[in-house]
Parts: C-alpha cells; sequence; structure tokens
C-alpha cells in the first residue's frame, strides 16, 4: 500500500512514517517507482513504534526494542517508579513548604545538605 493509506490507517503524517524509515526503526520495501510500499509487516512495527512511544521510550531505545526477541519493560517501569517517587516527595516537599515557609538555615550544613536531609525525611514520613 502507498505511504497516504499507511499514514491513514497509522494515524500519523507520511512525514512521520518517512522519518521512521530514514531513522532505521521501520524498513520498508520500495516499489519500481521507488515509493514506499508498506505491507502488514510495515504496519505491525509501526504499531508496535507508536505503542512504545507512548510507553516513553525513546527513539534509540525503540530502535533497540524492535530488534529483540522479546522485549522486557522492567527497566522502563522502574525507571517510571523511580520518577512517580521522586515526584511524590518533590510534592510533599512543595506542601511542607506551602504550610510552614522556608526552614530556617542551619549553618552546620550545607544549603544542599539540608535539602536533603528534609527530602529524606519527607520520604520516610518524618515530615507530613
Amino acid at each position: 500500500m502507498k505511504i497516504s493509506e499507511a499514514s491513514k490507517i497509522a494515524g500519523v503524517s507520511k512525514r512521520t512514517l518517512q522519518y521512521y524509515d530514514d531513522e532505521g526503526l521501520l524498513s520498508v520495501k520500495r516499489m519500481e517507482n521507488n515509493h514506499r510500499d508498506y505491507d502488514l509487516e510495515s504496519l505491525q512495527i509501526i504499531w508496535k513504534i507508536l505503542n512504545l512511544k507512548e510507553m516513553g521510550f525513546e527513539l534509540e531505545e525503540i530502535r533497540r526494542l524492535l530488534v529483540q526477541d522479546r522485549i522486557s519493560f522492567d527497566e522502563k517501569k522502574e525507571e517510571i517508579r523511580k520518577k512517580i517517587k521522586d515526584y511524590q516527595i518533590q510534592y510533599k516537599y512543595i506542601e511542607y513548604i506551602e504550610r510552614n515557609g522556608f526552614p530556617e538555615i542551619n549553618k552546620k550544613e550545607s544549603y544542599i545538605e539540608q535539602i536533603e536531609k528534609m527530602k529524606k525525611e519527607i520520604d520516610n514520613n518524618i515530615i507530613k
């Protein structure tokens, strides 16, 4: 099928499909007139690419994942879990500052040490 039909099925622009091909994410056969010829296998790869993008994978990661027989999402899930935890601590930190104002300066520790200590206390629910 032509790129316009594949673009419509995928819901992305023709330029996006060309980009995937140019970047080596998608290897599309060429017709005699050098136009791209998308087949079922191409559409399945596009489907995987779009799903992997939705999961937050970068194009370089997608390229690597597409050549693997079996995709493991453990690394990405751990990365997301860590981000969620960091955001939760950051959120609680903001709430703490809203309620209590900025903490007093402690001249025995650097500012960064004080902030890290507070974040740790927030993470351990010592500060609420």
